[in-house]
């Protein structure tokens, strides 16, 4: 039922669930995450993250399918990050779905290593057709003698923490708002694929042409961020949008300039971190008055981002 990834030495040992889809782990996914270190010292068991891969609406075809904020893989890392020694995935499925809300916690309980405690959202729901809740969760856990917490959901400037929220803020614009939520700036990821190649050759300002593959897009315009690669953080400008001083382009294109990089990156998977908007995306009448936008948009983000602390 749950694939583990567990310390070597703590195969065999008893464990609590921390359960969710932990999509961004986001502040208010971090709160369960706490809760679930406090649970396996209280119960002398080792704390896992479990979440569900794929996601679940992405099975049950439940309008919109969410842009997911994360990959799988870094998903699992920042659950390690926030203090779970372990990670569990459960493979969504259809059949998954369909088991009803005793039967899904029957599977939780027979597993090996040993449950001892399972940490939840207050709102969270399981079982076919969600009919299954903290409520229930609790009473069958109690009566087995198993430790539970329901966490509340995280709240801040009265609007409450989640992952729909983040999409909706980064979406509109709220960069600011969004980052608060998450508790590090929104990425975008993608791998490095061939582009027009104009910036490069025309503008001795090569840059990286992303097809993204996870994270919202902002609106249009020009971002100061840092892209991620092979753990290193570079400092980049960042355009999205339509190229209009080269004729436009018929969709949206991601592309990032890392400021003093050379190398070639074509084929690399790429995390885009953005920090700030530096401005909208707009028609240069000539190549040379682009030349000196993008040396303003260098030295401006480089001024911003020396002054903000990275991830």
């Amino acid at each position: 039922m749950i694939k583990f990834e567990l310390p070597a030495d703590k195969k065999t040992h008893p464990v609590v669930l921390g359960i969710g889809v932990f999509d961004g782990v986001h502040r208010g996914h971090r709160r369960i995450i706490r809760e679930l270190v406090e649970m396996g010292k209280r119960t002398g068991a080792t704390p896992v993250a479990v979440t569900f891969i794929p996601h679940p609406r992405e099975i049950l075809g439940a309008p919109p399918l969410p842009r997911l904020l994360l990959p799988p893989e870094e998903r699992l890392r920042r659950l390690r990050e926030a203090g779970a020694e372990g990670v569990g995935i459960i493979a969504f499925s259809r059949k998954l779905a369909d088991t009803p809300p005793q039967g899904f916690t029957d599977g939780l309980l027979t597993l090996e290593p040993a449950v001892r405690g399972i940490c939840v959202g207050s709102q969270w729901r399981f079982g076919r057709d969600g009919k299954g809740d903290t409520s229930f969760l609790e009473g069958e856990l109690h009566r087995r003698g198993i430790a539970f917490s329901a966490v509340p959901e995280l709240q801040m400037n009265g609007t409450i923490v989640s992952s729909s929220g983040i999409r909706d803020a980064i979406a509109a614009g709220d960069i600011s708002g969004a980052s608060e939520m998450l508790g590090a700036a929104p990425c975008l990821y993608g791998e490095v694929v061939p582009g027009c190649g104009v910036a490069g050759k025309s503008l001795n300002a090569p840059t990286a042409n992303l097809r993204i593959d996870f994270g919202v897009l902002p609106p249009d315009g020009v971002y100061a961020g840092w892209v991620v690669l092979d753990g290193k953080h570079f400092a980049a400008v960042t355009n999205i949008g339509f190229s209009p001083t080269f004729g436009g382009t018929a969709e949206r294109r991601v592309e990032c300039h890392l400021i003093g990089f050379s190398g070639d990156l074509y084929h690399r998977h790429l995390a885009v971190e953005i920090a700030v908007k530096l401005r909208s995306e707009r028609r240069f009448s000539s190549i040379g008055e682009l030349e000196k936008q993008i040396r303003d948009d260098c030295k401006q983000a480089n001024e911003l981002l020396s002054r903000m602390e990275k991830k």
